[in-house]
């Protein structure tokens, strides 16, 4: 059954995935449902992706549930893979003024002046990416912050309109799965 399904594909995963996949395992051979081994890891699964299991289990199709999920995940893969596109032009815009912007003290001056002005403003630079690629995803995994961040999104035209555009997906796909098993 599932249980076997989900030890097979851990022989041939990395040590985390088989530690998270055994976890799966023995919560379903305890008893437990897919959904809710899955709701066990929330670091993981999210609420959406276990309720939509939930309702593959209710109307019996769970391997269409599971779909609908790695679907959702290839979106945000692809998602993430445009915004770092788009961020590409904008980033070498910004080295370019990191060098260039100080090229007149490499004309007025010595080296040093010259290099000291671009060690500053990569410094800063790396400071920025720091607090944005770190301290914010950090920060953001509060709660009360996640909330406010989340009701912001809805606010802004971008990335509030990606952000918008995944939440009507998997709230089309809930309510899709919920009305198939009878459940809305």
């Amino acid at each position: 059954g599932l249980d076997e399904a989900m030890g097979s594909i851990s022989d041939s995963c990395d040590r985390k995935t088989r530690t998270l996949l055994e976890g799966l395992v023995q919560r379903v051979r305890r008893g437990a449902s897919l959904a809710d081994a899955m709701d066990a890891f929330p670091r993981v699964f999210n609420s959406a992706a276990v309720a939509r299991v939930r309702a593959g289990e209710a109307i019996g199709h769970v391997p269409d549930a599971l779909e609908e999920i790695a679907n959702t995940i290839d979106r945000n893969i692809q998602a993430r893979s445009q915004l770092i596109r788009r961020c590409i032009y904008p980033g070498m815009l910004i080295v370019m003024w990191i060098f260039l912007g100080s090229i007149t003290l490499l004309m007025k001056g010595p080296i040093s002046a010259y290099v000291l002005a671009v060690l500053r403003d990569f410094s800063i630079l790396a400071a920025i990416l720091a607090v944005l690629f770190f301290g914010i995803p950090a920060i953001g995994r509060q709660p009360a912050v996640h909330e406010a961040l989340n009701r912001v999104a809805w606010i802004f035209p971008w990335p509030g309109s990606v952000y918008r555009d995944n939440i009507r997906g998997v709230l089309c796909r809930l309510l899709a799965a919920h009305i198939d098993a009878g459940l809305a």
